[in-house]
């Protein structure tokens, strides 16, 4: 099985180019550390730990609250180190468990881990390929204002917790310039999968 990370920055379209990845080829698999990430955020276990590191103001009686606890985190590099260190191996660990889970159903297919802090972090995802979706920072920071209602200052202020986008894009492998059109990131998906053999393929020419 082929694996790759795909990553880049916050509002530089890295679901949408998975999108298109996933409607032209629907067998890829495809680990989403944000989901992974917002799950966590769920479970009892994790939030207790959570209560005890940041205490009952990122709480609302039993709920956690995700606004307080971003604008904690951003504020203040070292809780957000924190929080990460508390997140990042278990979503590692769910990542290697869908991994395996991958291999033992499809071991010809493709996997993905959409890791968007994947530089950042020094992550440990094994892979043969980093693919980056990349635009400019302007691009990024209006779209991630328009997504999440966010103030520029608050925009800014998540963008500046990121490794520059340029950077990354200067890191990978494999360069997504997600600017144009939706037909253009399209065209883009299409050709990044050409050398990635599909193994529905083989199976309609199997005698």
């Amino acid at each position: 099985m082929n694996r790759l990370v795909v990553t880049g920055g916050i509002a530089t379209g890295k679901s949408s180019f998975l999108r298109c990845v996933k409607t032209l080829r629907p067998d890829v698999i495809v680990f989403d550390c944000d989901a992974a990430v917002h799950q966590l955020l769920t479970e009892r276990e994790v939030l207790a730990k959570i209560r005890l590191l940041f205490g009952n103001a990122v709480f609302v009686g039993d709920a956690l609250d995700r606004a307080a606890l971003r604008q904690r985190v951003f504020a203040d590099k070292s809780q957000r180190v924190t929080l990460e260190s508390l997140l990042h191996p278990l979503v590692r660990e769910r990542g290697e468990q869908s991994f395996a889970n991958a291999v033992s159903e499809q071991p010809q297919g493709l996997f993905i881990a959409d890791v968007p802090l994947y530089y950042e972090t020094h992550a440990t995802y094994p892979n043969e390929m980093v693919v980056v979706v990349a635009t400019t920072r302007t691009t990024q920071r209006d779209r991630l204002m328009r997504r999440s209602q966010f103030s520029a200052q608050e925009a800014e202020a998540i963008m500046d917790a990121q490794l520059p986008i340029d950077e990354k894009g200067r890191r990978a492998d494999v360069l997504i310039w997600n600017e144009g059109p939706l037909d253009r990131l399209e065209e883009q998906a299409r050709i990044f999968l050409n050398p990635f053999s599909d193994p529905r393929e083989a199976d309609r020419h199997t005698p």
